[in-house]
């Protein structure tokens, strides 16, 4: 009985080794690292406003000599908001070290990138996505009296966006926190938008900002600050 018993108990254990025997190869080639991956990044420039960046190098392994990696034809691709069509917009190859870039003026809204090596088989990068905010401008106009200042905001906002709302801002004193003063609705279709503030009145000396939330398409953004001086109001 107790030999009869164990014969399962043995096939089992058999069968089990014969299985990870066959599973095991897989598995191995599951885990095996590439000898050859392409990364790629992006980044816009501070001036002038739309100009990105975008850079990639092929990373080999130790086995890998450097000529494998030289000279490779490169394919740029982008998709703009809202990420639905990738086009070719650049080409190129990669130096004697497997590096590579590209300059893209006029990135006006957000977009992903991603990149194709020619190896001995197509190698394709990860996908980057550039964030564009928006580019505020501000103007002040203003009108000192006896109760302090009255102050028109106007400018300009890149891209356009018609029908869109921003935020004149004043800097707290007290707080150093800026809040919310007076809305203003953007108009003018095209490279950029315009906008006109009603007049408000300032009885103590401050500093004023735009402020333009994102819409999905441009991140946040906020303009550089103008001060505005009251005699006698601090």
């Amino acid at each position: 009985m107790r030999k009869d018993a164990g014969m399962p108990v043995k096939r089992l254990f058999a069968a089990a080794i014969a299985i990870c025997a066959l599973t095991a190869p897989a598995a191995a080639r599951a885990q095996a690292v590439p000898e050859i991956r392409l990364r790629i990044g992006a980044h816009l420039y501070p001036r002038p406003w739309g100009l990105a960046y975008v850079f990639g190098y092929l990373r080999r392994a130790d086995t890998v000599p450097v000529a494998a990696v030289a000279g490779r034809p490169v394919t740029l691709e982008e998709a703009q908001f809202p990420f639905t069509q990738w086009i070719p917009v650049a080409s190129g190859q990669t130096n004697e070290l497997g590096y590579f870039s590209f300059r893209r003026p006029r990135v006006l809204t957000n977009t992903m990138y991603r990149a194709t090596v020619q190896l001995d088989q197509p190698l394709a990068s990860q996908q980057v996505l550039l964030h564009v905010p928006f580019r505020p401008a501000l103007a002040l106009r203003v009108r000192r009296d006896r109760k302090g200042a009255l102050v028109v905001a106007r400018g300009t906002v890149r891209p356009g966006r018609p029908g869109a709302t921003a935020w004149v801002q004043a800097l707290s004193q007290k707080t150093g926190i800026w809040r919310d003063r007076v809305r203003v609705r953007l108009t003018g279709d095209g490279a950029y938008s315009r906008f006109r503030s009603r007049p408000f009145r300032i009885r103590t000396s401050t500093t004023l900002r735009l402020r333009i939330p994102s819409d999905g398409i441009n991140e946040s953004a906020v303009s550089a600050p103008r001060a505005v001086r009251v005699p006698g109001g601090g």
